[in-house]
């Protein structure tokens, strides 16, 4: 890796040693001397340095931390360690498409004054055509809503592995993202600050990225810790307009899109697919509730 890389796809982990060898796998092939990979394990049981074959290590560089920080910490780390100005962080578990690589490149040479590229997340309905925002509204609207109605809004929105950041124009809002590091989705506060000042976004599609199927249910999922953050997320957005915008999607659908969900307007195969188990028995005692 060379300090002269475009794109670092950044991958945050812990304690995934085989979903990242499966991700790294899909991902190596794809590669372009302009890009590297960066692996930080948030010191891991078993360092996941040892989990990956050499062949795969050959192509990605792997930094440890001596603590574990928390997850939303070791996102603001990759942010850190990088030195490219485009990041990609993936998530460990996520798939990437075939030619994700490529098309990531093309966006970044056809809009290089964005500070995001947004390929929308799993739950979402697909983008018919790009949208390029330059105002904060313009830009929460893309976002969480859809023919002028509040999107969808789930545990998936600010699905990470589906965005690109522009680091060049982002990192020197990171403390704005460690302020709100306990949000769970640091980079949303970098990005909302960002808004602010009305630099240019990208809502593209189709997504970068899938979520596995699994039925893992990690601590970074708890239903009240992210309910609570994204609210507060709010704060960062000091366009009074789009915050309120923020809020009303938030309050017409539900966190998790628990009224939608209930109200089956997403299928069961997609929502047993990318919500883990521990969110869907949450949701289920809603609907008794």
């Amino acid at each position: 890796m060379t300090t002269s890389s475009l794109l670092t796809v950044a991958i945050p982990t812990w304690n995934r040693n085989v979903q990242v060898e499966t991700t790294l796998k899909a991902l190596t092939p794809q590669l372009r001397p302009s890009v590297c990979v960066l692996l930080v394990d948030n010191c891991s049981d078993k360092p996941i340095e040892e989990s990956i074959c050499a062949s795969l290590r050959n192509h990605v560089r792997i930094v440890r931390n001596p603590l574990n920080i928390g997850a939303p910490a070791n996102i603001l780390r990759c942010l850190e360690l990088a030195n490219s100005d485009w990041i990609w962080i993936l998530g460990d578990d996520d798939e990437p498409t075939s030619n994700a690589i490529d098309r990531v490149l093309q966006e970044i040479a056809d809009h290089h004054d964005c500070c995001l590229l947004d390929f929308g997340h799993p739950i979402g309905r697909p983008r018919s055509k790009p949208i390029i925002t330059h105002t904060a509204k313009d830009a929460i609207n893309a976002m969480y809503y859809s023919n002028g109605k509040p999107e969808l809004f789930t545990w998936s929105d600010g699905h990470i592995s589906n965005e690109i950041l522009n680091r060049s124009l982002l990192n020197n809002r990171i403390r704005s993202g460690y302020q709100y590091a306990y949000t769970w989705y640091p980079h949303v506060a970098m990005l909302f600050s960002a808004l602010s000042d009305g630099l240019p976004c990208l809502f593209t599609g189709p997504q970068l990225a899938l979520p596995r199927l699994h039925e893992e249910a990690p601590n970074s999922y708890m239903l009240s810790d992210i309910a609570k953050g994204w609210t507060q997320l709010a704060e960062v957005i000091t366009d009074t307009e789009a915050r309120q915008r923020y809020l009303a999607a938030i309050n017409s659908s539900g966190i998790y899109g628990e009224k939608l969900i209930l109200s089956q307007s997403i299928s069961k195969k997609v929502y047993q697919t990318v919500v883990p188990k521990c969110i869907r028995s949450t949701i289920s005692g809603l609907r008794h509730s």
